[in-house]
């Protein structure tokens, strides 16, 4: 939908993300993507000015926005602008006629630089869907970011077993090496678009609520699950689970709407504990 897209020229990852969402499937050419009859456009990013607007851009159309990018994974801690965190819940607040924009976003490809999630201003904002990656035999992919602020995962590669996806003409129009967190991101946002074709009424809340009820146990025989204290299973390297596009789509279509959200501020609490650098153990 060339209207509704801003300037951004061509990316074979972008494309290969697109068709991933969106590829028109039973035409006898090449892949189909997710939401295969859904429309798609494209969204510049880069400076806070740029990401800003593009946060903000058409919103009564663009009712999902899937962002495979972010700070370097060099296992720093990053922040966004006010401009830009302004720009992000108002478009999730106020979005596609007061039901929120979805936002997913790739949750960072540092493992083995030792970033995390929580490192990424957008991946760990709360109003973004963070996805991480799992492979073919279903296990975290080796470069797929680990935190507490990870929503989901999704099919990628492992450095040896890829996805198939389009990719740029000069390329050869496809590849079968997609994967990185990108490729989950897209994945998710394809399925968040089943999910608003199934129940349109569903705000960005509730979105993301049939994503986790639904989602899927990976790499079920890890130490690392635990449960949380509304007794969903959750783990670091996997979120609540990986995306079933099958059970969320029929889990929004008789969802009972959520309750209203409550912020609950206890304000400054002065604890008067120095935290020591560069020590394992912490403080409690």
């Amino acid at each position: 939908n060339a209207s509704a897209s801003t300037n951004v020229g061509n990316s074979s990852h972008g494309t290969g993300c697109a068709g991933l969402i969106a590829a028109v499937a039973n035409n006898g050419i090449g892949v189909a993507g997710v939401a295969y009859g859904a429309q798609w456009s494209e969204q510049a990013f880069g400076s806070a000015s740029t990401n800003a607007y593009t946060f903000g851009f058409l919103n009564q159309v663009n009712v999902v926005k899937s962002n495979s990018w972010g700070p370097l994974d060099l296992g720093f801690f990053s922040t966004m602008t006010p401009m830009e965190k302004d720009a992000l819940q108002d478009a999730v607040e106020f979005g596609r006629n007061g039901l929120g924009v979805v936002f997913t976003w790739a949750c960072g490809n540092g493992r083995l630089a030792s970033d995390r999630v929580e490192y990424d201003p957008y991946a760990s904002n709360r109003r973004t869907i963070a996805v991480g990656g799992v492979d073919y035999w279903d296990l975290v992919s080796p470069f797929s970011e680990p935190g507490s602020s990870l929503m989901l995962v999704a099919p990628s590669d492992n450095a040896s077993i890829g996805l198939t996806t389009t990719t740029s003409i000069a390329l050869g129009g496809y590849t079968d090496y997609a994967g990185g967190t990108s490729s989950p991101a897209a994945i998710v946002s394809g399925v968040a678009a089943l999910i608003l074709e199934a129940n349109p009424a569903l705000n960005w809340r509730e979105v993301q609520h049939a994503l986790l009820c639904t989602a899927r146990k990976c790499d079920s025989t890890s130490s690392g699950w635990s449960y949380n204290a509304a007794g969903f299973p959750i783990h670091y390297d996997y979120g609540f689970g990986a995306v079933d596009a099958g059970a969320a789509v029929t889990f929004a279509q008789s969802m009972t709407p959520l309750g209203p959200e409550y912020i609950i501020d206890r304000g400054v609490q002065t604890v008067g504990v120095t935290i020591p650098d560069n020590n394992g153990t912490g403080v409690t």
